[in-house]
């Protein structure tokens, strides 16, 4: 199986967020973090920088509820990310999630 995680970019140089999201002492704050999420579902994502796909690709949000999931970057609109169709920040105030 493989990833889909963007280590290095010749633009930009490597990923610091790949190398935080796969360093060792993350797995089990990552883990603390899912059972946490599952417990105070739905939860809605803001992701403006698009890490949640990494997130979701190294640990799985695999039990959680989600009410929505919103971004920052317009020309993501109309991706899907979890089965569900990524929404503007601005449509946050009208989510029913328990959890942001």
């Amino acid at each position: 199986m493989s990833l889909k995680i963007k280590t290095f970019s010749n633009a930009t140089g490597g990923n610091s967020a790949f190398k935080a999201l796969g360093h060792p002492l993350t797995a089990p704050k990552a883990q603390a973090l899912l059972e946490k999420l599952k417990s105070q579902g739905p939860i809605a994502i803001y992701d403006p920088l698009g890490l949640a796909v990494d997130f979701d690709d190294l640990y799985g949000f695999s039990g959680v509820s989600f009410s929505g999931i919103f971004i920052q970057n317009l020309a993501d609109l109309g991706r899907k990310f979890l089965g569900q169709e990524v929404q503007p920040v601005t449509s946050l105030p009208q989510c029913t999630a328990k959890t942001i």
